[in-house]
């Protein structure tokens, strides 16, 4: 039985500390379509227990949207949420963002479920879909939800609605119209011994009239020919908008492909896409990668959060910068490892050794395969001659 607190909300979201950004994401969209929803740690009162602030939005949800993947999946707070939903009878709507399959315990409550598969690019499209699902599960509790009464009141019945005819006389059926009309122009015709030059005057008139008004309707084969000409204006539309989708798409997938950018979702609104992710300093510039794409740069916002990329050319770029290395030098990075090889002064090579280590994604040096270089004047060292005996 559900529980009959207030509702402030109508959609708890369930996700593992993996996944926030995903989480967030949904939240956002669904927010913008005036769905109200739940998600910790935004929404839990300052000084109140984790565990029951968690009970209460469950209880007084309508529906629970589970961001499924390997770490809810494992994850026995999730486990928890979903059992206390199915217990509340709260709709669980399951979006999966990875190919996984449920443990056995979850799949007890949720096996029988609808799954929305989100893994594929690009995300916008899986989030509209969850909108309209959400959407359809409120508003079917919503319209149920409008028509309960007390047990011991009944609805009023419905008194019969009767035309008042003081108000506007109805007209009669068409007809009756051509009856009177045929009526009135018998009763009107001329005899041998009246003046018809009036009366047959007014019966031509009335004719011209009543042929007018038919002559103006359009012909079966002008409507097919507009009806032709607005499927074909739409199939252009639609052909358009999904070249465009597909466009977007695969800028997106080439995007995601450059080292040291991580896209997390994209999305268009208001005219304007904006896309969603990680990009390292070093990475190349992406509104450069749209032009060349051959898309347009004007009603694109790019909110590429910066981070540090663990991808070995960005890594490699960096040791470059920051340690500078001769033309003689030749530098390599490969899991971690910031190989050195060639020939460099001995003063470069301390200095690689210091600093190579604490430049970020890299874990040591090697230089076995690195020569230090003879100051010039000072002849190399050689064996001393051993004395005579």
């Amino acid at each position: 039985m559900r529980n009959t607190l207030p509702m402030s909300h109508d959609v708890f979201i369930s996700y593992s500390n993996k996944d926030k950004t995903f989480a967030d994401t949904v939240c956002a969209v669904l927010e913008r379509q005036r769905i109200r929803c739940w998600i910790a740690p935004r929404d839990i009162v300052p000084g109140k227990e984790w565990g029951e602030a968690i009970i209460d939005a469950i209880t007084t949800s309508r529906a629970m949207i589970l961001i499924f993947s390997a770490s809810a999946n494992d994850s026995p707070q999730i486990r928890r949420e979903v059992e206390r939903a199915v217990s509340k009878e709260v709709v669980i709507v399951p979006f999966r963002i990875e190919n996984v399959v449920p443990t056995k315990s979850l799949e007890y409550f949720i096996g029988s479920l609808h799954w929305l598969d989100a893994w594929s690019p690009p995300l916008e499209i899986h989030i509209e879909k969850l909108v309209g699902v959400v959407e359809g599960v409120l508003g079917s509790e919503g319209k149920a939800r409008t028509i309960k009464l007390a047990p011991d009141v009944k609805a009023p019945a419905q008194a019969p609605t009767v035309p008042d005819s003081s108000v506007l006389p109805l007209a009669p059926p068409l007809p009756e119209v051509e009856r009177q009309e045929k009526s009135q122009a018998s009763n009107a015709a001329p005899t041998a011994t009246e003046d018809t030059s009036s009366g047959s005057s007014a019966f031509r008139i009335g004719n011209i009239v009543h042929r007018t008004r038919h002559a103006f309707r359009p012909s079966k084969s002008l409507m097919v020919i507009l009806s032709i000409i607005v499927l074909v204006a739409i199939v252009m539309r639609v052909t358009y908008l999904s070249l465009r989708v597909h466009q977007w798409s695969l800028f997106v997938q080439v995007l995601n492909q450059q080292p040291g950018i991580k896209v997390t979702s994209y999305r268009k609104e208001g005219g304007r896409y904006h896309v969603l992710g990680f990009r390292d300093p070093l990475a190349p510039d992406p509104a450069a990668l749209l032009v060349k794409s051959g898309l347009s740069s004007d009603n694109v916002d790019f909110d590429l959060t910066p981070f540090n990329s663990a991808d070995d050319a960005i890594i490699l770029k960096r040791a470059k910068l920051a340690l500078k290395p001769p033309p003689e030098a030749k530098l390599s990075i490969k899991d971690g490892v910031l190989y050195a090889e060639g020939t460099a002064s001995p003063e470069w090579i301390a200095a690689l050794q210091a600093r190579g280590p604490l430049i970020a994604g890299v874990k040591t040096t090697d230089i076995t395969r690195l020569q230090p270089t003879v100051p010039q004047g000072k002849p190399p060292d050689k064996a001393r001659p051993r004395p005579a005996a």
